[in-house]
This record gives structure tokens, C-alpha cells and sequence, in this order.
């Protein structure tokens, strides 16, 4: 399992959300971007696509999450 996933099951466990489902709710969105930063500061060079990839988005959104 990836590192992004590990990242990803942690934090739909601490937030009790599941973040792959497609949503535009204001918890939803907001555990996303906890996940994408989470990422961005623990996995050291990791690529917009694959953290985009764990939640079934595209690089652009985790870029502007």
C-alpha cells in the first residue's frame, strides 16, 4: 500500500469521512485538503498526480485544494 494511502485511511478514520466519494460538502472538502497537506509536508517527493490519485481527483485540484 502506498504512502498516500496510509496517509488517506488515517485521516478518513480521525475525520469518520470517507474522502474518495465525490462531494462538494464543506466537511468532505475540507478533509480532502487536510489529507492533501498532511501529504505535502510528511512524503518527500511525492507529485501532485499521485496524491490526486489516492482520492480520485487530478493534480489540479490538489494543487488548488
Amino acid at each position: 500500500m502506498s504512502e498516500e494511502k496510509v496517509i488517506l485511511r488515517h485521516c478518513e478514520n480521525a475525520l469518520g469521512l470517507d474522502l474518495v466519494e465525490k462531494s462538494r460538502k464543506r466537511e468532505k472538502v475540507y478533509g480532502r485538503y487536510v489529507f492533501y497537506k498532511i501529504c505535502k509536508e510528511q512524503i518527500e517527493n511525492t507529485t501532485l498526480k499521485r496524491v490526486g490519485d489516492a482520492v480520485v481527483r487530478d493534480h489540479a485540484t490538489v494543487l488548488h485544494g
